[in-house]
């Protein structure tokens, strides 16, 4: 078997899929959404992760974050800066790190998916179609990468309901981590050029630019800070609106904190690059009163007011900052607030005059709560996708331990919650149940392996001795994989291994195994007592994660059996085939005026008929077999596979292309057949998709996505033994 390396997935839209759009719904009322003008760069920046504040000094600078698609405040010093010139966008990104938190970057290829799921910086930029091709529908660039610069990059498409991972920019990225004034901090720089924006023309003043500026930060927990977008990530209409500018007034917010301690730090500067003086007027308000709806306060009381009128000479800046206190304010009681308080900052054109502000920008809060900001300290975690998971927890003194856990089932409402499942037999008396440990994910209480360690003096050294015990793979060995670690006040910790399949009754319907909408699949044809047991003993291991991803990835005692060489069987193996047919690319053709993905369609030898079509497809589907985005990843799978299986592998349609074509090398074809013989194997593997094994895959679309990647390869192979 040949080793197989790999990259990312473009997910290619073949037939023009018509979805009901709907207009995008604010969850907060318009005038609240932050509106600002972005100068132009005089010199650009230099891209090198350094915000330097010369270089960035002809900048927009936004700060005053929220809780995504809300007004909810939080007082994170997160900034971003935003410039431009005819031929590029510049961003750039800072945020603190919190204590004893270290970042999230498990994506570590160009373009990825699940970027998100690292800390990481998004941005969305709806270009008010400048970047429109003829025959598309509207679309906006969304993009997340992390602090290695790797990102997920997509197009929307809101009218049509489409996601499309069809842009693949190349922008200049640079990351710096570093400490200052006793924190740490996180600053990214961007470039983006034309090409990058997919813009025939280059920026000009007055270009209108929708622009989303979010954080989605870990601490380790999410944490998704935007400026505030009144539609969220997925609709541009609710974006934060900005305009490209060359001589008119801008700000720079270089912090507003303290609304959660009953006072307000704001220190801002307002900019004027104009050959002559303008005047502006900038106020800052905090008002109180009773929710009445998201961003709506019932007779508002104002508590702060700052009022100034700014003559600011030309190509020169004047500052404008409130410092002020305001205690005592009423939220209510805190299980039911129905105080609320709203600030806002707004900036006028006075002279010359106009009606556009020059900067607004609004946030909510209630109460003096900042346990958002308290740091937990980030346990060792392994740099990889996170399909297998180390043992969650940090050590803990066993006596200790044991009487937590005890204290937890002496409670009378142990077992109410949506997480909380039943607890298993106890094989003897008093007991106390430690741990419930699967070969699947550990959804909520579950654990995926359990450690003992002792610690002893020998001279000036501690000398550590460990033992722990892991199952080895989910598979299709069902729910017997799975154990219960007790301990027994006589003999220590103990360790149940089972025999028999026993069903979970939950209090959530969704990892019910009766439930109809459980993705707990349970072969019912197989006897109680069916199924392959493996488990890991391991001693004095630096990480039990690590020893499952070595020891429990697809074996070869599978893998020796996989046909990847077989005779052609024409009439049996029919191109296109599948989720494409002759039919389909039919039908695509007829529309392929009016489809909004015409562009990249007419690249596929089944719509342009072309031989030298097919030999770039070919060239493209083995590259990217060769390269898939998850890297080996997907040959090391020791939990369940990623949801996103399915989607990352639409573009096979290369191959199906392809194949397609009579005249289409002997070599390449047979190349193309047993990388599609590969796939169909690793995706039909139990330790893949463990269908049957009583693991929850999480939302049946989870499931789904997972099962479905066999889809994507396995009918184009017709005529396999």
């Amino acid at each position: 078997m040949r080793t197989v390396q790999y990259l990312f997935a473009a997910a290619v839209l073949l037939e023009p899929t018509i979805v009901q759009s709907q207009d995008a719904k604010f969850s907060f009322p318009e005038e609240r959404i932050s509106r600002f003008n972005i100068p132009h760069a005089g010199k650009a920046p230099i891209i090198d992760g350094n915000i330097d504040p010369q270089e960035w000094q002809q900048a927009v600078r936004v700060a005053g974050v929220a809780w995504t698609s809300s007004l909810d405040y939080r007082d994170r010093p997160v900034s971003f800066w935003v410039t431009w010139d005819a031929e590029h966008l510049y961003i750039a990104a800072r945020s603190d790190v919190l204590p004893g938190h270290r970042l999230y970057r498990s994506k570590r290829e160009k373009y990825s998916s699940g970027v998100v799921c690292d800390d990481s910086y998004e941005f969305g930029l709806f270009l008010h179609d400048r970047n429109k091709l003829p025959g598309q529908s509207s679309s906006f660039l969304k993009f997340v990468v992390n602090s290695v610069g790797c990102g997920e990059y997509m197009k929307i498409y809101p009218s049509i309901g489409q996601n499309l991972f069809n842009w693949r920019p190349t922008p200049r990225i640079a990351n710096r981590v570093y400490d200052r004034d006793g924190r740490r901090w996180w600053d990214m720089e961007m470039a983006m050029d034309l090409k990058d924006l997919q813009l025939p023309a280059p920026n000009k003043p007055d270009d209108p630019l929708g622009i989303l500026l979010s954080a989605p930060l870990k601490n380790p927990e999410w944490q998704w800070l935007d400026v505030p977008s009144a539609t969220g990530h997925l609709q541009n209409a609710g974006f934060p609106r900005a305009v490209l500018t060359a001589d008119r007034p801008y700000v720079q917010i270089e912090e507003i904190s303290g609304l959660h301690d009953e006072k307000i730090n704001l220190r801002s500067t307002i900019h004027n690059p104009a050959t002559t003086p303008v005047t502006v007027k900038a106020v800052v308000k905090i008002v109180h009163g009773k929710s009445a709806s998201p961003g709506r306060i019932e007779n508002p009381a104002t508590v702060v007011s700052a009022e100034r009128t700014i003559t600011i000479p030309a190509r020169s800046l004047m500052r404008f900052d409130v410092a002020r206190t305001f205690p005592g304010l009423d939220y209510g009681p805190a299980d039911r607030r129905t105080g609320i308080s709203m600030y806002e900052y707004r900036v006028m054109p006075v002279q010359p005059t106009g009606t556009t502000p020059i900067f607004s920008h609004s946030l909510t809060f209630q109460g003096t709560d900042k346990s958002y900001l308290k740091a937990v300290p980030r346990t060792t975690v392994f740099e990889y996708e996170q399909d297998f998971n180390p043992v969650q927890g940090l050590l803990e003194p066993l006596a200790s331990y044991v009487e937590k856990k005890s204290k937890e089932q002496s409670d009378p409402l142990k077992n109410v919650g949506a997480y909380v499942p039943p607890e298993p037999f106890m094989p003897g008396k008093k007991l106390v149940l430690l741990e419930r440990i699967v070969p699947g994910m550990p959804w909520g209480v579950f654990k995926s392996g359990c450690e003992l360690r002792t610690t002893r003096g020998q001279g000036e050294k501690a000398v550590v001795q460990s033992a722990s015990v892991f199952p080895l793979h989910t598979g299709s060995w069902r729910r017997m994989m799975s154990l219960v670690a007790w301990h027994d006040p006589v003999r220590g910790v103990q360790i149940a291994l089972p025999i028999s399949l026993r069903l979970s009754r939950w209090y959530l319907d969704m990892v019910d195994d009766r439930s109809p909408f459980s993705s707990h699949e349970h072969d019912g044809t197989l006897p109680p007592t069916y199924g392959r047991r493996e488990w890991g003993l391991g001693f004095g291991l630096g990480s039990i994660g690590l020893a499952r991803v070595q020891l429990g990835c697809i074996g070869l005692d599978r893998c020796k059996n996989w046909i990847l060489d077989w005779p052609e069987n024409r009439s049996q193996a029919v191109y296109p085939g599948g989720l494409v047919t002759p039919a389909v690319a039919t039908r695509v053709k007829q529309a392929l005026a009016q489809h909004p993905e015409r562009e990249l369609l007419e690249k596929l030898y089944i719509i342009n008929g072309k031989p030298e079509t097919a030999l770039e497809n070919a060239k493209r589907a083995l590259e990217t077999f060769r390269h898939p985005s998850r890297g080996d990843e997907w040959w090391r799978i020791v939990s369940i596979s990623s949801y996103y299986a399915t989607y990352q592998y639409l573009w096979t349609i290369w191959a199906n292309s392809a194949l397609a074509c009579p005249t289409l090398p002997t070599e390449q074809r047979r190349e193309l057949r047993r990388y599609l013989a590969l796939y169909a194997y690793l995706f039909s593997d139990p330790d893949f998709d463990p269908r049957g094994s009583g693991c929850h895959q999480g939302n049946p679309n989870m499931a789904v996505g997972r099962s479905m990647s066999l889809s994507t390869v396995a009918p184009m192979l017709a005529d396999h033994p």
